[in-house]
């Protein structure tokens, strides 16, 4: 069965999105449900996701599932009130450690990559499980790795795998997200058909595709706001022959001023899974 098309649910999209649904392209859509979360947004949530009349999953981004604190300090109460609203088709978010105590960066960061702080991930992920107490999948998605940390003891590549593997999680696998560490950090990270080789088997639910742009005397970053690029779809083509995600979807969330190169990537990955 071939996996259903998505785009990151954006009001400038919503046009866009509803010409891909009559045209075939977009099947699906994915809420960041952050601005809902509190019980008098729901009514909003709803009336949008009727408006839109498509399936749906939601992307968390504030879990910050690697923090040391996250057992005492985190949302789950807010998000597990949202899941027993909603019946999204699952829920996913990113291993990351960007909050501790009442600072949190609004930002995905890079994590510590040892045997103590895998043990953590591992600890959090059962906690956050348990908390959501869903029955649809729940996925955690890789960040760039803008930067390692010197005490880090494992690949990047293996720490996830490894992770995925002891707690049990689906894997949201971000494709261009590789494509940053392959251009930032080609010397100490994989390659992303490496990155992808390193999964557990089956562990696929949900892939990712973007485009980005480079700061001035900086990093190329994941900015969601240009098309995808050909090494993106590459991996997509890579991905796609060892793996049978559900879900594939075009995040595009700034420059909304040219709305037919989003139609060209949607059409671009329509043919690809055709």
């Amino acid at each position: 069965m071939s996996p259903r098309i998505a785009l990151t649910y954006r009001t400038h999209l919503q046009r866009v999105i509803e010409l891909g649904a009559r045209e075939g392209l977009v099947d699906a859509i994915e809420i960041v449900p952050s601005g809902y979360m509190l019980a008098g947004n729901y009514r909003l949530l709803r009336e949008r996701l009727a408006e839109i009349g498509l399936p749906y999953s939601f992307h968390f981004v504030e879990g910050s599932l690697a923090s040391a604190d996250f057992i005492d300090n985190n949302p789950c109460a807010a998000m597990a009130a949202l899941l027993e609203e909603f019946e999204p088709i699952h829920v996913s978010d990113h291993l990351t450690c960007a909050r501790i105590g009442s600072d949190d960066l609004e930002m995905n960061l890079p994590i510590l990559m040892t045997d103590a702080s895998m043990a953590v991930c591992v600890e959090n992920l059962a906690h956050f499980r348990k908390a959501l107490a869903c029955e649809c999948p729940v996925l955690i998605e890789h960040v760039p790795c803008y930067f390692r940390f010197k005490a880090s003891t494992w690949r990047p590549e293996r720490f996830f795998a490894a992770v995925v593997e002891q707690s049990g999680c689906g894997v949201l696998l971000d494709l261009h997200n590789l494509y940053c560490d392959e251009l930032n950090q080609a010397d100490d990270c994989a390659s992303g058909e490496a990155f992808i080789d390193a999964l557990p088997e089956g562990c696929v639910t949900e892939i990712h595709l973007a485009g980005g742009r480079r700061l001035p005397g900086a990093d190329y970053v994941d900015a969601h706001d240009s098309e995808v690029p050909p090494r993106v779809f590459e991996l997509l083509e890579y991905a796609l022959r060892h793996s049978a995600p559900k879900l594939l979807v075009l995040e595009r969330e700034h420059r909304f001023d040219a709305p037919e190169r989003v139609v060209a990537d949607l059409r671009r990955i329509r043919e690809l899974i055709q």
